[in-house]
Parts: structure tokens; C-alpha cells; sequence
């Protein structure tokens, strides 16, 4: 697969005369000035970084027989406030971006002049939130609870006012509470 198209970055019109005149009629001048921002991003992007993934050693380039299908990479991805710019943005193979947004691999960049100064010799990694299981959070507390008043219970019963004191929870017990803390209360009003 070659990427022609980005090597030379064409005028406005030049770049909407590939597209048919329905096409080109369909859409306002905003989605236009977008799509051809877009063009021209990648057009900067791909040149700069050589038409090559910039995952140094990646794995899934040296299994490709061809060409590797390329990809623009944001390093701060757009859902956090990144921006298409041509500092936020780096060609990696759609390998290492399908396998770095899903968590399972890192992104390593060498120490190559033509990358932003930021990135160059940095490996990066997608934090995985990990799943918490509600419903047994919730168990979990429940009895935590039960437990709490059956101590208050026998503290109540069995010593003198001068020796009531708070008891202490293990680290577990204290982990759940974060858990359920942390959790919004709209979400426990959708469970059964």
C-alpha cells in the first residue's frame, strides 16, 4: 500500500477536484476547511516521519510482507483535549495503534531528530482502568455492615463506657470502601 496522495500537498481546489461534485455539494464550508485540515495534516505528518511506522523495533511491522497500512497516532488522544497538530500527532502501523488503544502494547520512539522533541527517546502506555465487578463491591459492603454492627453490638454489651474504642478495618475492608466511594450514586439506583 502506498501513501502518494500525502506526498505532495495539494491547493484546496486541487485536493476537492478528486472528489465528485456531489460529494463536494453536500457539504458546507466548515466540513470542507475540516476535510482538507485533515489532508494536510497527514500530508505533514507522513512526510516528516518518512512514510515509516516510528515504533522502534515494532513487531507488527516486520510480520507485514508489503507495505505496513500506516496510521497518524495522537499522543494525547483527542477524547483528553489532544489536538491536530503536527506536535500531537506520530505515524505508527495500525498494528501498534490497534494493540496500544486496546492496552496490550507499549509505544516506544527512538531518539530521531524529525519526532517532536517531547516524545523522542519516551516509551508510552495506555492506562487500562481495571473493572470492578458492582456487584460484588456491593456484597462486599453489605456484609462489611453487617459485620461493623454486630462489633458495635458487642462493644455496646460487653465493656464499660471508659473502654469503648473504634475498631480497625484491614486493608481490604478498607479498599472496598474506596471502591464504593468512589462509585456515583446514580449507578446504584439503575441495579436491581
Amino acid at each position: 500500500m502506498t501513501y502518494n496522495k500525502y506526498k505532495a500537498n495539494l491547493s484546496k481546489e486541487k485536493f476537492f477536484k478528486n472528489w465528485t461534485q456531489e460529494q463536494v455539494s453536500l457539504m458546507s464550508e466548515e466540513q470542507k476547511n475540516f476535510a482538507y485540515a485533515v489532508y494536510e495534516l497527514k500530508c505533514d505528518v507522513f512526510n516528516r516521519d518518512s512514510f515509516t511506522c516510528q515504533n522502534e523495533g515494532c513487531k507488527y511491522c516486520k510480520n507485514v510482507k508489503e507495505w505496513p497500512k500506516l496510521t497518524v497516532h495522537h499522543i494525547k488522544h483527542k477524547r483528553n483535549g489532544g489536538e491536530d497538530k503536527l506536535r500531537n500527532c506520530v505515524l505508527i502501523c495500525k498494528g501498534s495503534h490497534s494493540a496500544f488503544n486496546r492496552g496490550k502494547d507499549v509505544i516506544k520512539f527512538g531518539d530521531k531528530e524529525n519526532l517532536p522533541p517531547h516524545i523522542r527517546g519516551h516509551t508510552f502506555r495506555l492506562h487500562v482502568v481495571e473493572e470492578v465487578n458492582w456487584k460484588e463491591v456491593k456484597k462486599q459492603v453489605t456484609d462489611m455492615k453487617r459485620e461493623i454492627k454486630l462489633r458495635v453490638k458487642g462493644m455496646q454489651t460487653g465493656m464499660d463506657a471508659d473502654s469503648k474504642h473504634w475498631f480497625n478495618l484491614t486493608m481490604e475492608q478498607m479498599i472496598v470502601l474506596m471502591k464504593f466511594l468512589d462509585r456515583k450514586y446514580i449507578d446504584y439506583e439503575n441495579e436491581e
